[in-house]
């Protein structure tokens, strides 16, 4: 619902809400791609709500990281059009960022090589 909370309002709102989250947790912020909001704002303006504005990503990083949280996931996504009308954004607080990172299994090797391996260790 961020679209319809007025722009001037986004510092305080991100202040608050850096307040309630805790270390391990997370803010999800869902709402249209504002390049929709504005081909509607355009071509459809009897659609919008009374406050119903354009939330570029520049703006919405620009208010979470000056409260502490940082962008951890980004993602537009379609349910009715091609382009993709929504973006859901998730942040965290940058005092939970782990202090060791998880690396990735790896890949066993393929059979080709695993029958090599063994071929060698049989010499």
């Amino acid at each position: 619902m961020i679209e319809h909370i007025p722009v001037e309002m986004h510092d305080a709102l991100f202040g608050r809400i850096a307040a309630w989250v805790k270390p391990e947790g997370f803010v999800l912020v869902h709402y249209p791609n504002p390049h929709h909001l504005e081909w509607f704002h355009e071509h459809r303006p009897e659609r919008l709500q009374i406050v119903d504005q354009p939330i570029h990503a520049d703006r919405l990083t620009a208010n979470a990281y000056r409260h502490g949280l940082y962008l951890d996931y980004f993602e537009r996504y379609a349910i009715w059009i091609r382009e993709g009308e929504y973006i859901a954004a998730v942040f965290r607080p940058a005092s939970g960022v782990v202090e060791e990172w998880t690396p990735l299994p790896q890949p066993k090797p393929s059979l080709w090589r695993r029958i090599a391996a063994r071929a060698k260790r049989a010499r």
